[in-house]
C-alpha cells in the first residue's frame, strides 16, 4: 500500500547524468564476441531430505476499488476472506483534490473452532507415527462436534472417527495413530470436523519411501548337471545369479552404506569414489 506521506516528504537526491566518449578515443577492432562463463564459486545446494516436499502456504492479498466517502467521512468496504486463521494488516489511503492521508493497523482473525494438525514430514512402509489435532472453541457457545480422520490408500489411522464435546474458550488436543502401507506415491491426509454451524476440511501431504532402494535386476539359472551340482554363477543381460540366491549388487550396495556409516561425516569425494567401484563392477552401470 502506498504511503502518500512518505512520497512526498522524503528527501530526494540528485539526479546524476553521466556521458563518455569512449566510442570516438578507442580504436574499433574486429574480434570475437565475449561469452559468459558460469559457476566456480556457488554454494551446493542443500540436501535433498532437508526440504519439506508439497509445501502449502496460505497467503491472503485483498484489494478494493476506490470508494466514495459519506457525508461524514466514513465509508463501509465488504471484504471477503478466506478460510484463515492469524493476523492481518489492513492498510487504507484516502485522498481528495487538496488532502491525503493513509493508515494501517493490525487485526486477528480466527474461526469459531480453530483446527490446526501437525503430521510426519516422511514416512516409510511399515513405520509407526502420530498425527497431533488441536482443537480450540472460540464460538463462544459450548458444542459437540464430530472428528474424522482419513489416510486414503497410502496411510492407515486407527480410531479415525471421533466424537468431542468442547466448552466455550476450551482447547484439547486428539491423537491418532498413523501407520505406513506397503505403497508409495503422495498420501493425502484429510481431516474432517463437524458440529453445530461448523464445518471445518484440513488435509496435509506427503510423500511415503520405500523401506529399502528398489532394485531390478535380471537372471537365468542353469539346469542342474548330471551329478545334480549347479552352476555357480549364470549371466544373461548383464545380471548376475549366485548359487546361494544373494544378488551381487545387493552385496555390493549394503558393503558400501556400511562403510559410509563408519565415515560418517568425514566422508570426502574420494571416498566416495572408492567405494562406488565395486558397486558399479557388480550391478553393471
Amino acid at each position: 500500500m502506498p504511503d502518500p506521506i512518505a512520497w512526498f516528504f522524503s528527501p530526494r537526491r540528485h539526479a546524476i547524468n553521466a556521458y563518455d566518449v569512449y566510442g570516438r578515443i578507442i580504436e574499433s577492432l574486429d574480434g570475437l564476441q565475449a561469452r559468459l562463463r558460469y559457476g566456480g564459486d556457488a554454494a551446493m545446494l542443500g540436501l535433498p531430505q532437508a526440504r519439506r516436499p508439497n509445501v502449502k502456504v496460505q497467503t491472503v492479498d485483498l484489494f478494493n476499488a476506490p470508494v466514495a466517502l459519506d457525508t461524514q467521512g466514513a465509508a463501509t468496504i465488504p471484504l471477503r476472506l478466506p478460510d484463515f486463521n492469524g493476523t492481518l494488516r489492513l492498510a487504507a489511503v484516502a485522498y481528495a483534490e487538496q488532502q491525503y492521508g493513509a493508515g494501517e493497523r493490525e487485526i486477528i482473525v480466527q474461526a469459531p473452532l480453530v483446527v490446526e494438525a501437525s503430521a510426519p514430514r516422511a514416512m516409510a512402509s511399515g513405520d509407526s507415527a502420530e498425527l497431533a489435532l488441536d482443537l480450540d472453541n472460540l464460538s463462544g457457545a459450548d458444542g459437540s462436534y464430530e472428528v474424522m480422520v482419513d489416510g486414503g490408500e497410502f496411510i492407515n489411522v486407527a480410531n479415525g472417527k471421533r466424537n468431542l464435546k468442547l466448552a466455550d474458550g476450551d482447547r484439547t488436543t486428539l491423537s491418532f495413530p498413523l501407520s505406513a502401507r506397503q505403497k508409495f506415491g503422495i498420501a493425502k491426509v484429510q481431516i474432517t470436523v463437524r458440529g453445530k454451524d461448523v464445518k471445518v476440511d484440513r488435509s496435509i501431504e506427503f510423500a511415503p519411501v520405500p523401506d529399502s532402494p528398489v532394485m531390478a535386476t535380471s537372471g537365468r539359472k542353469r539346469p542342474a548337471s548330471a551329478t545334480g551340482r549347479s552352476m555357480s554363477k549364470s549371466r544373461r543381460n548383464g545380471g548376475t545369479v549366485s548359487r546361494a540366491g544373494v544378488d551381487p549388487c545387493h552385496q555390493a550396495r549394503a558393503k558400501r552404506e556400511q562403510a559410509l556409516e563408519r565415515l560418517g561425516l568425514k566422508r570426502t569425494f574420494a571416498d566416495l569414489s572408492r567405494l562406488d567401484e565395486p558397486v558399479r563392477a557388480a550391478c553393471r552401470w
